[in-house]
């Protein structure tokens, strides 16, 4: 039950905070975004359990995992559906217009700081069985 809350907590974190930061930054987002980051920060949970020691394999590793979401999101969202919420088509290195090498690199530095956040999850998470 407390994995399952912590994953949810950092799972709520990463949709709120990716919402607001699309918000901050582009002055608009959708649901689908927040729901995406919030499906993505669970597996970088995992990630941030036993992180590589070297940043920048981190950042490969999120990069990939991000970017993996997102291609599948936006075949899903952006192809089958037709809601063409993103394009990256007129991106160099893009792949039918879902992911770009761009973005790809943008999404492995913000895992830094989502990995971290994921990391003081857990401490918390950790310190509050520990006082029981």
């Amino acid at each position: 039950m407390k994995k399952a809350l912590e994953t949810l907590v950092c799972a709520l974190l990463g949709a709120g905070l990716y919402g607001a930061l699309e918000l901050l930054v582009r002055g608009a987002t959708h649901w689908t975004m927040a729901l995406l980051a919030g499906a993505v920060m669970p597996v970088l949970a995992l990630i941030a359990r036993r992180p590589p020691r070297s940043p920048l394999l981190l950042c490969a590793f999120g990069a990939a995992v991000i970017t993996s979401f997102e291609y599948a999101a936006g075949m899903i969202v952006n192809v089958a559906l037709g809601w063409q919420i993103w394009s990256y088509a007129a991106f160099p290195l893009n792949y039918k217009g879902q992911i770009c090498a761009q973005y790809a690199a943008a999404w492995g530095v913000l895992s830094l700081p989502a990995c971290a956040l994921c990391r003081a999850v857990q401490r918390r998470f950790r310190a509050g069985s520990e006082t029981r």
